[in-house]
């Protein structure tokens, strides 16, 4: 990225040389003698400038536009995945997560969290230790989701917008790592506890991921969708009194 913005910073510096210097050439051959060769020749200096507009400038604009359609088709997937399988599994693995107080009020998320609280918790994120104490019951729960959905992730990871977001990508791939771990134990009640302790480090590393995909993704609907912000709200896991219906 830098080597590209250096290149276009020096073609660009070179096409404003040559343009300067085309004029000051045209003014040293023909000065004001003939109108008609004075004009085609402000014409032909100006075409390193019109070349430093379309080259660089409109196919810069032009990126920006393409960069913000790819974020928003992002940002659809995310919100796609979260409501098909993400929130049903970030269930099952925070009701078997242990957060220090301290450190679980720092992503303890409110309504009225701004974009500012957003980015404060998911800096947090980097610093928390989550200890998992999962059992034979929430296993299978987990294995049951994974394999359920397992052809929607295989789906999800084949999207080609996912290849400029490689926190997304990395979650997908740790999501997938636990379902394929579960799929090939058949007997979850009778695992020593050495494989425990192993499945219990891939439900923490695909936790963790989850969690902070699913605050990058409130933080978009809090300040793009309000409503369905509210209704992530209302059924958020981290709130045991939240509730869908609306009271008041």
């Amino acid at each position: 990225m830098k080597n590209t913005i250096r290149w276009e910073i020096v073609f660009g510096i070179g096409l404003i040389i040559l343009a300067a210097g085309l004029h000051f050439l045209h003014y040293l051959v023909f000065g004001e003698v003939s109108p008609l060769l004075s004009f085609l020749g402000k014409k032909i200096a100006f075409v390193p400038l019109e070349v430093l507009f379309i080259s660089m400038i409109l196919h810069r604009l032009l990126n920006v536009h393409e960069r913000g359609m790819r974020r928003k088709k992002m940002n659809m997937l995310s919100g796609a995945f979260f409501s098909e399988m993400g929130n049903d599994l970030l269930r099952i693995l925070k009701n078997k997560a242990a957060i220090t107080p301290g450190q679980s009020e720092g992503i303890s998320v409110q309504k009225n969290w701004s974009k500012k609280d957003f980015d404060k918790a998911c800096k947090a994120l980097d610093r928390i230790d989550v200890e998992m104490e999962v059992d034979p019951e929430s296993l299978a729960r987990l294995k049951n989701l994974l394999l359920e959905k397992r052809s929607y992730l295989m789906l999800m990871l084949g999207n080609p917008t996912l290849l400029e977001h490689e926190s997304f990508s990395n979650m997908l791939w740790a999501t997938l790592h636990l379902a394929d771990e579960l799929s090939r134990r058949e007997d979850l009640q009778a695992l020593p506890q050495s494989d425990i302790r192993h499945l219990k480090n891939d439900a923490k590393r695909a936790y963790l991921k989850l969690l902070a995909e699913w605050f990058s993704h409130l933080r978009h609907l809090k300040e793009e969708y309000p409503y369905l912000y509210s209704l992530e709200m209302r059924t958020n896991p981290f709130d045991p009194a939240a509730t869908v219906v609306i009271h008041q």
